[in-house]
């Protein structure tokens, strides 16, 4: 449900795995919306786009896993693949009947992977925990943020897509060793991904005699900050990560007295700078100066930014409920060409009847 395991099988997805969905009519996935409004028109969680971005090459069905005849097709369906991907908290698939004993009787070359916050194992693995909760687990609030602050969660969970990527990462290693090494059980958890998102925090801090500085977009080492520029939130990111970028610095600021070592007074001199341009053309002319600089780009920009839509990153799809829609494409591409979008999201048990009347069909007589 929600982000971590359904990107891991998502990004499976988009390299080409049939994936199919397992959820439950009275608890579908929670990116459909926590509260499911079936008799609306559109039905509520039908038009969400978290979860149709999150679960595009996918097939769709409903099992009641609580009941004998739900359990039994899931069962059959894992007997039958090469991966289960699932991202319950540590425990609930022994509860549910799919333990790993279970299916690895049913398929022992089956790839598992799980990725509870914690983690399976140890005093904190029976936690429910969300991503963004699994973020006060890292260390990185103390990383975020300004010194005057408390420490400071990320809006993003990134817990989840972290994990999710982990995730797939994994899998994929097990799948091509699988000819040698057989079947594997992955436990991932949650909170080591994002060990390697704060890594350097991590490493710093351990070097240091008391609490790291938080310098909010300042960055340590390098004059870097992020100024207003002449329109109502347009930012200008600014890094002059070496003396060669600081010289264009100076000669572009007309401030040949700016030394790495007077932070404020670079920005103030930035800030009043930039305070007439707009942030391309400000970015533009430090570029041209040898410094490292780029607008800062608002959500609601993305969609018309010309580097994404010379990449092919957004896609025109069309689907149940929401119509014609713009969904971004994988991140890669390979010899030119992104993975194709070869279903959209499914609708809640879409293709229940079509996965279990291929699954009848391939049980032995």
């Amino acid at each position: 449900m929600g982000w971590a395991g359904p990107l891991c099988a998502r990004t499976l997805a988009d390299l080409g795995a049939e994936v199919v969905k397992i959820e439950s009519t009275h608890h579908p996935d929670w990116w459909r919306g926590w509260e499911t409004e079936v008799a609306a028109d559109p039905p509520s969680h039908e038009v969400k786009f978290s979860f149709i971005c999150m679960n595009r090459n996918k097939r769709g069905i409903v099992l009641d896993l609580t009941k004998v005849e739900g359990l039994a097709h899931a069962k059959a369906l894992i007997a039958g693949a090469d991966v289960v991907v699932e991202n319950f908290a540590a425990g609930i698939m022994d509860r549910l009947g799919l333990g790993r004993g279970v299916r690895r009787a049913l398929n022992p070359s089956l790839i598992t992977v799980s990725m509870p916050a914690f983690g399976n194992d140890g005093p904190l693995s029976g936690i429910r925990a969300y991503g963004s909760t699994v973020e006060q687990a890292s260390g990185l609030p103390f990383a975020n943020g300004h010194d005057a602050w408390p420490p400071a969660l990320q809006h993003v969970a990134f817990g989840d897509p972290l994990a999710g990527l982990t995730a797939a990462n994994g899998v994929m290693a097990c799948l091509f060793g699988r000819g040698r090494c057989g079947g594997a059980e992955i436990d991932m958890a949650q909170v080591a991904s994002l060990f390697q998102y704060s890594a350097d925090a991590v490493i710093a801090q351990h070097f240091a005699d008391g609490p790291l500085p938080r310098t909010g977009s300042r960055r340590a080492r390098t004059a870097s900050c992020v100024v207003g520029c002449a329109e109502f939130d347009s930012w200008l990111a600014v890094s002059a990560d070496s003396e060669a970028a600081l010289d264009g610095l100076r000669r572009v600021l007309h401030r040949p007295d700016l030394s790495r070592a007077s932070d404020d007074v670079i920005e103030a001199a930035l800030a009043a700078w930039a305070a007439n341009r707009e942030p391309e053309d400000a970015a533009a002319e430090r570029r041209a100066a040898g410094v490292s600089a780029a607008p800062v780009q608002r959500a609601d920009q993305l969609c018309y930014d010309p580097q994404l839509m010379a990449g092919g990153f957004w896609l025109e799809s069309s689907r149940r409920y929401v119509g014609a829609h713009l969904i971004p494409a994988s991140p890669f591409a390979f010899d030119g060409a992104r993975p194709a979008i070869r279903n959209v999201a499914p609708t809640l048990g879409e293709h229940t009847d079509e996965v279990l009347r291929e699954l009848a069909a391939a049980a032995p007589a």
